[in-house]
């Protein structure tokens, strides 16, 4: 009932009829309704059948039905989907009732609102996407024009003015565009990876023309690392996107390694290590990742020997770790000769042997073991024969024979054979000639001449032999002149002049011709000043002096040619030694002034000191020993004539430091047979000296 469920007369019945709001049907509890699936009917009474009633039983007679024709009306339409007239006509009520008449073609319409709604989303997007591509294929169209014209007129014209200059132009146009594309793609999530390679890849190319200490540059180390750097971040962007890619990993392998090379030749000896560590565990990745491919093994080999010379490299700069360095050098030498067996005719192995085996050699040469050397040039020079007999007129291998048989001559003149040394020496040199007669125009092979020259010269002069010596020399200065004139962009070259011209002039002067040699030294002088003077502007600057004062400095030096302006930061103890004591003799001998002259000797003594310091700084090293030793006896040498007692103290120095070695049997043969005797004989000069002293 809608009406009086509480009543318990007739008269509250018709009471209620008349006061009560009727119940809406749908909103009747089960407790008040008797039919067990009430929950279920009710549900169909929400809506318009809830409405329909309601109508019916308003109170208000405007509201309800007019007639029965009017409910049995809004019945049908109930039963056929039709809106009722008991519920208001509501936009929402109609689109309902529709949908619900037409449920195919409404999902139908709806489906292809969605669709046309979501393929125009979709081609706004991809007009949007295409629109960015065209710009930044407009940008890049843009670039490569510029680029071009910057090659086809630019550099071109800059060529007309020298290689330098036209190199100068490449790298700064190829670092706008590099740096411009490196920009717009590292930080892009869907980075195209071949391009990223071939952009970090551009840019070590970049810092090897600016700065690679391995080939012809344009001496901006600085530079260099800088764009070797930029390579490294893309390669490391490349490796976060892809850690298991062996490219990657072989990316940054590069990258590291050139880092390594490139802090090293700028002294940074730490830094060079850790770029070296990083180089090696890759390249330890990389032959892991393939076990059966050669090139991965030979390339952690030769990673790890990089790393092994940082430590402690002969001859040259480094950390100094002896311990360390040999062993590694050691240890590689044995997994070479395993590999050497398992590919007995491979170039790359015969290779990367090679070069392992001359670094030992240079390990047991230091140490004074010279018939181990002996016996590892030998094998050295069977493996660069085995490199060059397949093809004997390849340049490339040429060079290795040629080095590694004036390496075997020194090593037999260390052991006694000395014939045979300077017959080896000699063939070493017209290898030498004939592959830099094939090609005229190659620096390095012209170079690689002198540097034949040079040293058996200086072979000829410790052995006692100055007239051949001498000879020798002058070849090799000539060679050298005409070399820097022809190539000054070469900073290897004046270091090597330097030296040649040092060397012949200091025997010029003790072969009696002492006008020649003293005209060499004061050439070498002014020239030396002129590439110290950027040095002492700085210097000038640094310690507060004017622009103008330094700028002073700098024009002054090349025509005061003094000897205190002539030893650069650069120069190793060794090489400074034998240049202050060959300024000392020479000018000394040519007849300089009691003020220059007592310069010259402070000088002379000072580098000695520093270079028997170093030399006591490593025991184990003979050559640092002897080369000490031997500056003090030409020292001692050059001051007999004007400085007896002082020159008598620095022979008794250089006697005492080579009776050690002899004790410790750690001279060559030469030293023993040539130098030690020869040197005993001038001490036999200050013997009255001593006893008129006592």
């Amino acid at each position: 009932r809608p009406y009086g469920r509480d009543a318990t007369s007739a008269l509250e019945a018709a009471r209620s009829v008349l006061e009560e709001t009727p119940t809406r049907p749908s909103a009747l509890s089960p407790g008040l309704v008797a039919d067990p699936m009430w929950l279920a009917t009710r549900r169909r009474l929400e809506g318009d059948l809830d409405n329909i009633l309601l109508k019916a039983l308003d109170k208000r007679i405007a509201h309800r039905y007019p007639s029965v024709d009017a409910l049995a009306a809004d019945v049908r339409a109930t039963l056929t989907g039709h809106p009722v007239s008991a519920r208001a006509p509501r936009a929402g009520y109609l689109l309902g009732k529709f949908i619900q008449r037409n449920r195919g073609a409404a999902a139908a319409t709806a489906l292809a609102v969605l669709a046309l709604v979501g393929g125009a989303a979709l081609s706004t997007w991809q007009a949007w996407v295409a629109q960015q591509q065209r710009q930044l294929a407009e940008r890049r169209f843009d670039e490569v024009r510029r680029f071009a014209r910057t090659m086809l007129f630019d550099v071109d014209t800059a060529l007309r003015d020298g290689p330098t200059a036209g190199r100068e132009k490449l790298v700064q146009t190829a670092l706008e565009y590099l740096d411009r594309l490196s920009a717009e793609r590292v930080h892009d999530r869907a980075v195209d990876a071949p391009l990223l390679r071939d952009v970090a890849e551009a840019y070590e190319r970049v810092g090897d023309i600016q700065g690679n200490t391995m080939q012809a540059n344009l001496g901006r180390p600085q530079d260099a690392q800088a764009s070797f750097a930029k390579a490294l971040a893309l390669r490391q962007a490349l490796a976060a996107q892809a850690p298991a890619d062996l490219d990657n990993v072989a990316g940054l392998l590069k990258a590291h390694e050139r880092l390594g090379d490139n802090t090293r030749s700028q002294g940074r000896l730490a830094d060079a290590a850790q770029h070296y560590a990083e180089a090696a565990r890759f390249a330890g990745t990389l032959a892991r990742a393939q076990p059966a491919e050669l090139k991965p093994q030979l390339r952690r080999i030769e990673a790890e020997r990089y790393l092994a010379s940082v430590h402690y490299w002969p001859y040259h700069p480094s950390l100094g770790d002896h311990a360390r360095g040999r062993q590694a050098i050691e240890a590689l030498n044995t997994e070479m000769d395993a590999l050497l067996a398992r590919h007995p005719g491979q170039p790359e192995v015969l290779e990367a042997a090679a070069g392992l085996v001359n670094q030992l050699s240079d390990f047991q040469r230091l140490a004074g073991d010279y018939p181990a050397t002996l016996a590892t040039q030998r094998k050295s020079v069977a493996l660069a024969q085995r490199l060059a007999a397949p093809a004997p007129a390849n340049p490339r291998w040429q060079r290795w024979l040629y080095l590694a048989e004036g390496r075997l001559a020194d090593a037999l003149i260390d052991t006694g054979d000395t014939e045979a040394g300077l017959a080896m020496w000699r063939q070493s040199i017209s290898r030498r000639e004939a592959v830099a007669q094939q090609d005229p125009e190659n620096e390095r092979a012209q170079r690689n001449v002198a540097n034949g020259y040079g040293p058996l010269a200086e072979q000829l002069d410790a052995l006692g032999r100055p007239a051949e010596a001498l000879a020798w020399y002058q070849r090799e200065l000539g060679l050298l002149q005409r070399l820097h004139t022809k190539h000054p962009q070469v900073a290897a070259l004046a270091g090597r002049l330097d030296d040649a011209q040092r060397d012949l002039a200091l025997l010029l002067v003790r072969s009696g011709q002492v006008a020649e040699g003293e005209r060499l030294m004061r050439a070498l002088l002014a020239r030396r000043a002129q590439a110290a003077a950027p040095q002492l502007a700085a210097a000038a600057s640094a310690t507060g002096a004017s622009a103008t004062a330094a700028a002073s400095v700098a024009s002054r030096a090349p025509s005061a040619p003094s000897a205190t302006t002539t030893t650069l930061d650069s120069d190793e103890p060794h090489t400074a030694a034998r240049q202050a004591v060959a300024e000392a003799w020479v000018l000394t001998a040519a007849g300089a002034k009691a003020a220059e002259r007592a310069t010259l000797q402070a000088r002379a003594e000072a580098a000695v000191r520093r270079l028997a310091s170093a030399a006591a700084a490593e025991p184990f090293n003979v050559w640092w020993a002897f080369e000490a030793a031997s500056a003090a006896a030409s020292l001692g040498q050059s001051l007999q004539a004007t400085q007896p007692a002082a020159a008598c103290a620095w022979l008794r120095q250089a006697e005492t430091a080579l009776d050690g070695l002899q004790r410790q049997q750690r001279l060559s043969a030469p030293q023993q047979a040539v130098l030690l005797p020869r040197l005993r004989a001038r001490l036999q000069a200050c013997a009255p000296l001593s006893a008129g002293q006592a």
